[in-house]
């Protein structure tokens, strides 16, 4: 099977651009392919992604705008066809350099433990104001939630008897000067949150290998001022030298 990532994006290109620079500089991404699932909405969106050439490419460019929730569901259906583990990133979040080996430890370690795990997730607002220290930097632990930064997640979870790939979030209603939530659960991430992942963990590292800063013109719009508050975490991975990491170290569960 394939390695595979995938990304949604829509009308944010500095945004957009400064991701795709943080997933160039991740080590290994030369082996994995970059499933896109774009919104016919935005020239400058859609040549940044023709311009990529660290990885396989598969650009998809909806006809019409899909609207978020829809496009992303669009978008893992696709890579699930293709790989076993597959990593979603977002169009307005950072990754830390060693973002990818991070999932490829984790996609090993805990792919067998379905009944305790049901996804790993690089970024996350655990502890969003804690100052963390090098010494953290390996450090692996285990959170009962479910985070979208950066997250992945196995087939055999996505699979399951109503589980994502069947039951997910109403899309939006997409009109002309119009773009209207229509949501059953609060967002798809809430529903894997408080359903789909039922009482299993997901794993994050202690240090946050994620960054949102997508602070203005998103779905959920926030002032720039509570994204600072809420949203940003005190430090992250991109704050420390990750060349440091011989292994990880992981918290029993």
């Amino acid at each position: 099977m394939e390695r595979v990532i995938t990304i949604t994006a829509s009308h944010r290109p500095t945004y957009t651009a400064k991701v795709i620079e943080s997933l160039k500089n991740c080590s290994n991404i030369s082996n994995y392919k970059l499933i896109a699932f774009l919104e016919p909405i935005s020239e400058a969106v859609i040549n940044i992604f023709k311009n990529i050439n660290f990885c396989e490419l598969d650009l998809n460019i909806n006809e019409k705008r899909l609207g978020h929730t829809l496009n992303a569901h669009r978008s893992l259906s696709k890579a699930f066809e293709q790989a076993d583990y597959v990593i979603r990133i977002e169009d307005d979040t950072l990754l830390c350099d060693d973002f990818l080996k991070f999932h490829e430890f984790c996609s090993e370690e805990f792919k067998d433990d379905k009944d305790k795990v049901f996804s790993v997730c690089a970024g996350h607002y655990h502890e969003p104001d804690k100052m963390h220290t090098v010494e953290d930097l390996n450090k692996i632990t285990f959170r009962s939630g479910f985070s979208n930064q950066g997250w992945a997640t196995w087939s055999d979870r996505w699979f399951e008897d109503d589980g994502c790939h069947e039951t997910w979030e109403n899309s939006e209603t997409v009109l002309p000067g119009h773009y209207i939530i229509n949501y059953k659960y609060g967002g798809w991430d809430n529903l894997i949150q408080d359903t789909h992942r039922k009482d299993r963990n997901e794993v994050i590292p202690t240090i946050s290998r994620v960054k949102n800063i997508g602070s203005l013109d998103g779905v959920h719009y926030i002032s720039p001022e509570e994204h600072k508050e809420r949203i940003e975490v005190a430090s992250w991975a991109g704050d420390f030298n990750t060349t440091k990491i011989n292994e990880y170290s992981v918290n029993d569960i």
